[in-house]
């Protein structure tokens, strides 16, 4: 009976222990840890791929796009800006003032090819005017180049000349005038492309009482004046009248 007992208990032991060896086996196995430790870095990386610490930071796409908006959104510069920009595109293109409409101080360049005694350069009067040889006065105020060139064509070719050709271009521009809160008012030399910050410049500045912008510019385009409301990168045309504000304290 004993003896019986001995083998039951010897057998128990043996089974047990067999059981246990796997188990121990893989807790040792060097791969199993790694595999353990694998697991484990990619449950942190998911975790860190999720954290962040500033809740403001946690948009979707359409936030995101409605945040993109708000910042770049049109500021009330900007759009007055555009105004400005889009009044002198009409008279104004990449390759220069090719729309500019001519008005008194503009001095002009006719070359009538062939007549060196008819070609000259012309200032266009307080009228609006100038005088060639044998055609006499033409208006040329609120004309464009293109424009008065071939008025001149014209008359030439009823009278004078057969089939004439005739070139037009400006010289120099009529002087722009600005006043106001600038040290040095008055009327100045127009150079094309500049801006009103250019011709704030030319003027001396502020006075320490200007307020910077926006500033008035008053335009002519053919028979009427405009009022624009122009900042410092506001394109300045021919003839312009600047006007540069107080600032209110």
């Amino acid at each position: 009976m004993q003896g019986t007992l001995r083998i039951w208990t010897l057998a128990i032991i043996l089974a047990t222990g067999m059981a246990a060896l796997p188990i121990m086996a893989s807790a040792q196995d060097p791969r199993n840890q790694s595999l353990d430790l694998e697991v484990d870095d990619d449950d942190l990386l998911e975790l860190e791929s999720f954290k962040n610490d500033d809740p403001d930071k946690v948009l979707g796409a359409e936030d995101e796009a409605a945040e993109k908006d708000a910042e770049g959104g049109e500021t009330a510069e900007d759009a007055a800006a555009a105004k400005a920009k889009a009044v002198s595109e009409e008279l104004i293109d990449k390759s220069g003032l090719q729309e500019y409409r001519l008005g008194p101080g503009d001095r002009l360049s006719v070359v009538v090819f062939g007549q060196d005694d008819l070609s000259g350069e012309l200032a266009v009067d307080g009228q609006g005017r100038i005088s060639l040889p044998l055609i006499g006065q033409v208006q040329a105020q609120n004309k464009t180049v293109n424009e008065l060139q071939q008025i001149v064509t014209d008359l030439f070719a009823n009278d004078y000349l057969i089939d004439p050709r005739i070139s037009v271009e400006v010289t120099n521009y009529r002087p722009f005038y600005i006043y106001g809160q600038v040290n040095k008012p008055g009327s100045y030399p127009y150079v094309s492309g500049m801006t009103v910050r250019q011709a704030i410049a030319l003027a001396g500045g502020y006075t320490r009482r200007a307020s910077e912008e926006p500033v008035s510019i008053t335009r002519t385009t053919l028979d009427e004046l405009i009022d624009i409301e122009g900042y410092l990168k506001t394109v300045v045309l021919p003839g312009d009248t600047i006007e540069v504000y107080r600032r209110l304290f």
